[in-house]
């Protein structure tokens, strides 16, 4: 391992790697075990009237309460210094974590997010997502 890693099996499906500052243990998960981690990216058309952008963020916020979402986090572009690898030119992003694929799928179809998409998709100009197991 690196850095003098120890790396040393658990029993089980999975390994315990010890730094010799901290313990991690790593297990082998089925996909169907996995959690997501959905993030979205939104850039807004530069027009839009101060409804229309409180009516995208009305229905962006809404999806929190998607069952299935264990952790929700929306916000906008954070104030750090520039550096060539951060990308600050979107409007909104939201970060939705689900237990499993089941639950993002669920979420997909949801009602909530259905009506996000008839709200938002004809303010945005691009949207990028970002799915993580």
């Amino acid at each position: 391992m690196d850095q003098g890693g120890e790396k040393k099996t658990t029993g089980g499906s999975g390994f315990v790697v010890d730094d010799g500052h901290s313990v991690c243990i790593v297990r082998d998960l089925l996909e169907d075990e996995r959690m997501l981690v959905h993030s979205v990216y939104f850039w807004l058309k530069p027009d839009l009237t101060d409804v229309q952008r409180a009516a995208f963020l009305h229905a962006l916020s809404a999806l929190k309460d998607v069952p299935g979402v264990t952790a929700f986090y929306l916000g906008t572009p954070a104030s750090v210094p520039a550096r060539p690898v951060v990308e600050l030119s979107f409007d909104h992003s939201i970060t939705c974590v689900f237990e499993n694929l089941a639950a993002h799928d669920a979420y997909q179809a949801h009602a909530l997010h259905l009506a996000f998409l008839e709200v938002g998709r004809p303010l945005w100009s691009r949207v990028q997502i970002y799915d993580a197991d």
